[in-house]
């Protein structure tokens, strides 16, 4: 019955969307990049107490870096920590402690091994939600002409989603692979990437790995 419920709320809220004129597709440019958002140890490996069980989306994102490569795509991998949590988080560390964990130098905040960052992809240190809060980005992706983000990583309703939301706001096109995410409660995921429209494409691995290889 709940399950019910949330496909009829989804197909109302994308119908509400579409009706509106706030969801429609732009497809991808000619110049991307991928942005895998805090898919580190931290969240990604079961010997953490903040980590999700996301075994399968670190697959997809593995599979889509594969691809990336072999088109040499820019990779930014983008990782989350604190020098003095107590004092650069503020309020934040009050509202969400665990953060306190994520400390500068801790194999904690290193990608997740199982997508082998390589020595030459960006790793960029992020303090805020958003990987452009606060941090040289926008100019990084700007240097380098990419004109889409394929956003990845987790969560979706959490950094993944304010990654989201900036790459729109500064001017790029901008995709969310939907296997390559995902959040601590799955309808939780669901409701956000319908959100997400708004903002952004919302596209299966299969066709972003299409996409990824028609750039040859």
């Amino acid at each position: 019955m709940a399950e019910q419920s949330l496909s009829t709320a989804l197909a109302e809220m994308e119908a509400l969307l579409q009706d509106l004129g706030w969801a429609r597709p732009i497809g991808f440019g000619d110049k991307p990049a991928i942005l895998v958002v805090d898919a580190i140890r931290a969240f990604t490996d079961s010997a953490y107490p903040q980590a999700l069980s996301v075994d399968a989306e670190v697959e997809a994102i593995a599979d889509l870096l594969d691809i990336a490569r072999a088109m040499s795509v820019p990779i930014v991998f983008v990782t989350t920590g604190y020098r003095d949590p107590g004092t650069e988080l503020g309020s934040w560390l009050d509202k969400s402690p665990g953060l306190g964990d994520l400390i500068e130098g801790s194999p904690a905040l290193d990608p997740d091994p199982r997508l082998s960052r390589r020595p030459e992809e960006h790793l960029l240190l992020k303090r805020g939600t958003s990987a452009f809060f606060g941090t040289d980005l926008a100019d990084w992706l700007r240097t380098r002409e990419v004109d889409t983000c394929i956003i990845t990583g987790f969560t979706a309703n959490g950094c993944a989603m304010g990654t989201t939301l900036d790459s729109t706001q500064h001017g790029f096109r901008t995709t969310v692979v939907r296997e390559c995410v995902a959040s601590r409660l799955d309808f939780l995921k669901q409701v956000v990437l319908c959100n997400l429209r708004t903002w952004a494409d919302i596209v299966p691995l299969d066709e972003t790995v299409a996409y990824l290889k028609g750039l040859a």
